[in-house]
């Protein structure tokens, strides 16, 4: 995969997002695809009627979340709220594959994807807004196509291709103690951001960046 530190061009915060985004995509990748059949197989009183209507429970409150909480983002000056919303969200996403090894009754699994919507919901109205303030405006493109290609769609096949070997071997729950485990990363990585962004506060009347 692309070596993001060596990317020309692209500012060392786009870096960090795409580095930060991929860790969590290949985290979901090692378990999403495989999901409905751990909890056909784990879960009691599970069916797939149940599993697609807990799917759609994490969707609409990703949605009822995500849409305030960007615009009140959007509000805030400085991007002091953007970083610890994306960093409290990282952790949460942490708790979520952490819970999923544990669950074996179908509403903690309704819970949890409640639970995750949620969450999502927040990371990433705090992933677009920094993205969109550090974008390098002559590669729009270019590092919006990185987010896509990078940062979902082979990151998602990595996670899933490693996935299906190791739930084949070790089994399903090991998936996601690795994806919990991958967030914790991510979340590190995250803390690297704080230098880098733009900081105003109304009260103290101060403004920092650091590029």
């Amino acid at each position: 995969m692309i070596n993001f530190l060596k990317l020309k061009g692209v500012n060392i915060v786009i870096k960090i997002l795409l580095l930060f985004f991929v860790m969590v995509n290949v985290a979901v990748g090692l378990y999403i695809t495989f999901l409905s059949v751990f909890a056909i197989e784990n879960i009691a009183g599970a069916t797939l009627s149940l599993i697609g209507s807990a799917g759609a429970g994490y969707s609409i409150m990703k949605s009822v979340f995500q849409i305030p909480i960007a615009k009140w983002l959007d509000k805030q000056q400085g991007e002091i709220w953007d970083f610890y919303i994306l960093l409290g969200a990282v952790c949460c996403g942490a708790l979520y594959s952490y819970f999923l090894f544990f669950v074996d009754q179908i509403w903690e699994f309704y819970a949890f994807e409640i639970f995750s919507g949620i969450v999502d919901g927040f990371m990433m109205a705090a992933f677009y807004a920094i993205f969109s303030h550090h974008i390098d405006k002559e590669s729009q493109g270019f590092e919006w196509s990185l987010f896509s290609v990078v940062g979902i769609t082979l990151a998602v096949a990595v996670g899933s291709f490693a996935g299906g070997f190791l739930a084949d071997k070790y089994g399903f729950r090991i998936l996601f103690l690795l994806a919990g485990t991958l967030n914790i990363v991510g979340a590190l990585v995250i803390l690297i951001l704080r230098p880098h962004l733009e900081i105003m506060r109304k009260d103290e009347h101060y403004k920092t960046i650091s590029d």
